[in-house]
């Protein structure tokens, strides 16, 4: 699986390659898969605002908005980076 931090790099790539350079199927699906897995193991905090915008990621993604895609994706470290939701330092940093 791809880590978070790839998938910013990966997509800072795309948006400067051709239109038909394709993504890797399903990143979004496990990276959302490897949040609930995270949720079913720690019991503190609220994952339910990395899911939503794990969500909003996979949207702007389907609408070929590549831009919004980063930007989303950004957001999401940012999260992790800032413990939102009250998750743990070790829950983040394994994401």
């Amino acid at each position: 699986m791809i880590g978070a931090l790839g998938l910013i790099a990966l997509l800072g790539l795309r948006s400067g390659a051709g239109a038909d350079t394709p993504l890797p199927e399903g990143w979004v699906d496990n990276l959302t898969d490897f949040v609930l897995l995270q949720k079913s193991i720690e019991r503190e905090g609220s994952f339910e605002p990395y899911l939503g915008q794990l969500a909003l990621v996979r949207h702007l993604l389907q609408n070929n908005d590549l831009q919004g895609t980063y930007v989303a994706l950004s957001r999401f470290m940012d999260m992790l980076e800032a413990r939102e939701g009250g998750i743990k330092a070790a829950a983040a940093e394994t994401i």
